[in-house]
């Protein structure tokens, strides 16, 4: 399995995914020469490389020599091979859309048709049928155009109007036809969310539309005969959501492994796997029903653009194998982990001396400070007990100085009378 990967700075490179490296690496590093479009050409031993200086190159994959090119195509935002090789269509960001035939026997292009489109455009994509192509960017609503004459076939329409009755943005960063029925395209925006519209309809606002996140969705994938959606945004996030509910979106899986914004997704014609690149200079190989990356390559440059070879896993036992032992050297991590917590709970259950000669000291400090506090209170009631008792004799002995002085004088009046 291959993937061709083009950088922001220039270089094109062929990663082969089952030994995990970069096999073959041509161009050179510049600024203004990102890659904007990749597409594979002459049975995938050619492919045509659009830069962002408008220039666009036919390269031999097997030693990346420059074979052909044109350069009046502008900043390309759509690049593809179509008539079984002989045509190319490739279209701008400034809405000029062009066709181009190539002559095999003099490796040379010639000028066939040009047609102006509204603008600005970031994306443009030819359906399974190469019987039209859609195009959208920002205010710059879905459309739908004959591949041959060029002319419109179809205009989206915008949503309704928001609830407090200001109209809803437009933004279209990524868009694909359903594989199995063309005549419906699914959109990711830049205000992140998720449009299906069906051109067969009579109505031109989309079928289905959510809202999802904070963030700009960057990119969008579907999976073949399936109602599941894969998206991408521009701080790393890719989600599978569930198309089927509008009013109870399903997401399914946020896959791991990323980090950074995500700038290009790609499914592989045959097997059910996707890759996913963009700031963390990583490619992520992903199985749809797996959250973590099977494969994960360093290739050194910020990707921009990525699309699979035709050919599947090499050695499908062996990556089976690997992904078995994967999974095993986890169940023994974690039965690692469970032991090492039994371990740790019976460390712990012994007693250790140390803290319980600090227990027994703090103990005895606490004692005795409570015994002192105790004895300091019995000597102050003691103390007071003896002050009360003070000055009850004391006023028993005055009563009693009173009462012998109160006797007296009745003793005298009892004289007194007598005398009389």
């Amino acid at each position: 399995m291959r993937i061709l990967s083009g950088s922001d700075n220039g270089l094109i490179k062929l990663t082969n995914v089952d030994e995990k490296k970069v096999v073959q690496m041509w161009g050179r590093q510049k600024r203004g020469l990102k890659v904007e479009s990749l597409c594979w050409a002459n049975g995938e031993e050619e492919a045509l490389v659009a830069y962002e200086n408008g220039k666009v190159h036919l390269l031999n994959v097997n030693d990346g020599k420059l074979i052909s090119g044109f350069g009046d195509c502008g900043k390309t935002k759509g690049l593809f091979v179509i008539s079984e090789g002989s045509k190319v269509i490739a279209c701008s960001e400034e809405g000029q859309v062009m066709v181009k035939s190539f002559n095999k026997e003099e490796k040379r292009f010639s000028h066939l048709q040009t047609e102006k489109l509204s603008a600005p455009i970031n994306v443009m994509r030819i359906d399974p049928t190469e019987t039209s192509f859609a195009f959208g960017g920002k205010e710059n609503d879905l459309q739908l155009h004959d591949l041959n004459t060029l002319k419109s076939l179809w205009k989206a329409k915008n949503v309704r109007n928001d609830h407090l009755d200001l109209r809803v943005p437009v933004w279209i960063n990524d868009l694909q036809f359903f594989p199995s029925a063309p005549h419906k395209i699914v959109t990711a925006t830049g205000h992140h969310q998720i449009r299906i519209y069906d051109t067969k309809l009579q109505q031109r606002r989309p079928v289905f539309n959510i809202n999802y996140g904070e963030h700009p969705f960057t990119s969008v994938l579907l999976r073949e005969d399936t109602h599941k959606v894969i998206v991408s945004d521009s701080i790393g996030t890719i989600l599978m959501i569930d198309i089927r509910k509008e009013g109870n979106v399903d997401i399914g899986k946020s896959y791991r492994g990323t980090s950074g914004g995500i700038r290009s997704l790609a499914s592989h014609p045959t097997e059910d796997v996707f890759a996913a690149a963009g700031l963390d200079r990583f490619l992520h190989v992903y199985r749809y029903n797996q959250r973590q990356p099977i494969k994960k390559i360093y290739i050194k440059q910020r990707v921009n653009r990525i699309i699979f070879s035709a050919e599947g896993f090499v050695n499908k036992k062996k990556d089976e194998e690997e992904e078995e032992e994967k999974e095993d050297t986890k169940e023994l991590a974690n039965e690692e982990e469970v032991g090492d917590e039994e371990e740790d709970e019976l460390w712990d259950s012994i007693p250790n001396v140390e803290e319980d000669e600090k227990l027994r000291k703090k103990r005895q400090l606490k004692t005795k400070k409570v015994v002192g506090k105790k004895r300091k209170a019995t000597e102050k009631e003691d103390k007071e007990d003896d002050d009360d008792d003070d000055e009850e004799g004391k006023f028993n002995e005055k009563n009693v100085k009173i009462a012998y002085g109160q006797s007296k004088k009745k003793e005298k009046t009892l004289k007194i009378e007598s005398w009389f």
